[in-house]
């Protein structure tokens, strides 16, 4: 069978979407045919062959968003020709996804929309918002086939859709590493400089614990907002700063330096973080996101529901108490495994794929 993925960047960036997508890409890769429609950063090759995968490049820039990537869609479309896949698997909505979907309909090839975010499915009053609920409805009357990350995105669907969709979560290879015997120091946040990630009431936490450690990973734009945040972070003594890392790198300091890692986020899906914390027995404490009420069966960290001052309770709680720590860390662990790991939720994507092409 030959997949066709369409993914933002290409092989993961730093980006949770395209991390998921590179992962199940490399999964599927070991018994099928896999390409990738995609952005290569740093390259103008239009197409590159790499990691035992066909990679079709092109950039996305100003143009192509002024046009509302039609001329992109285009592109895709050419692809879709002169590769015939048997499945098109799309991460992340975006403006040219319906068009995907309508030239894989004329083509009668499956395609597999999977949501990244309850930010792509809930609107608010703005124009842009309008238009992304039009988008949405639009792909929702189509014949795509629609994977959500969590419980709470598909109610979310359902509220406004009778459309059907299933719930398949993350997954991580946990062969990259092992959580040390020693506890970590360090309180990590990872994100970007936008503000529903909420990364001042982290800087808040560090400020109330100027005893403690605090990390920050963060991909910094280049806007006022994201100026004035990156100002206030260099002034919090207790905070270092280590910028925009990639996902290797991420791992590689949870299962060695961090202690726990915090979630600010307003809102949230399913973040590849808390899965890359779980596996290496790292806990989370979440101020707003428990999908698919994870933390409510299982005792994996904190869930605090919006309280911010729960938040620093939590961090409170496991400082100074290394046995409750441990306990937690190793239900992390084992739940991990158990829920997320490649081998324990590979086969249901395989099954699911499968199923698709068979019913087209």
């Amino acid at each position: 069978m030959k997949i066709c993925f369409i993914s933002g960047l290409y092989p993961y960036s730093k980006g949770g979407a395209e991390y998921q997508a590179k992962i199940l890409s490399d999964c599927l890769g070991k018994v099928h045919d896999i390409i990738f429609i995609s952005s290569v950063p740093g390259s103008r090759e239009a197409v590159l062959f790499t990691d035992g995968k066909k990679i079709y490049n092109r950039a996305l820039g100003f143009t192509q968003k002024l046009l509302f990537y039609f001329p992109f869609s285009l592109w895709i479309r050419s692809i879709f020709l002169k590769e015939a896949p048997d499945l098109i698997y799309h991460r992340v909505i975006m403006p040219y996804t319906l068009f995907a979907i309508k030239y894989a309909e004329r083509l009668n090839i499956p395609f597999i929309l999977h949501i990244a975010s309850e930010r792509s499915i809930v609107f608010d009053s703005s124009l842009k918002a309008r238009l992304k609920r039009y988008l949405v409805h639009r792909i929702l009357e189509s014949n795509a086939h629609i994977i959500v990350q969590t419980e709470q995105q598909q109610n979310i669907l359902a509220s406004f859709s009778s459309r059907e969709t299933t719930v398949l979560p993350n997954l991580l290879d946990n062969n990259y590493s092992v959580k040390q015997d020693t506890l970590g120091d360090s309180v990590l946040w990872i994100g970007k400089s936008i503000k529903l990630k909420g990364l001042e009431i982290f800087m808040d936490m560090a400020e109330k614990m100027p005893h403690m450690q605090f990390v920050v990973i963060c991909r910094f734009l280049n806007d006022n907002y994201s100026r004035r945040l990156k100002s206030k972070l260099e002034s919090v003594k207790n905070i270092v700063n280590l910028g925009e890392q990639d996902n290797d790198f991420i791992n590689m300091f949870l299962a060695t330096k961090s202690y726990l890692l915090v979630n600010t986020s307003s809102s949230e899906g399913f973040s590849s973080t808390f899965i890359q914390a779980w596996m290496v027995g790292v806990p989370v404490l979440s101020l707003n996101s428990n999908p698919s009420g994870i933390f409510d069966h299982y005792e994996m960290g904190v869930y605090c529901n919006g309280d911010e001052d729960k938040l620093l309770d939590a961090l409170n709680d496991f400082v100074g108490n290394d046995q409750y720590y441990i306990r937690v860390s190793e239900i992390c662990r084992q739940v991990a495994f158990e829920k997320y790991s490649v081998e324990a939720i590979s086969t249901n994507y395989q099954e699911y794929f499968e199923a698709k092409v068979k019913l087209a």
